[in-house]
């Protein structure tokens, strides 16, 4: 029992001393924006309407609409960068 313990004890310890900030996530800047919002092509009428509505706001919060890809392609080419 006291080997799983100790285990535990390591990992939680590793979990904790590691890095805890990371980068920033930018939106949008100086009005552009690069984001793009992903939707599964599948998706049903209330995600949908989340993604469009994550859009809209996300344009009143910084002047510039982010773009909403749910077909295949766009999807592919938005994850690829």
């Amino acid at each position: 029992m006291a080997r799983p313990l100790s285990l535990l004890a390591t990992c939680l310890l590793a979990a904790l001393t590691g890095p805890l900030t990371a980068a920033p996530l930018v939106i949008a800047t100086g009005g552009q924006t690069k984001a793009i919002i992903v939707v599964s092509p599948t998706a049903g009428p209330n995600e949908a309407l989340a993604a469009r509505d994550l859009a809209k706001y996300l344009k009143l919060i910084t002047g510039s609409s982010p773009r909403v890809a749910d077909a295949p392609t766009a999807i592919k080419d938005a994850l690829a960068g």
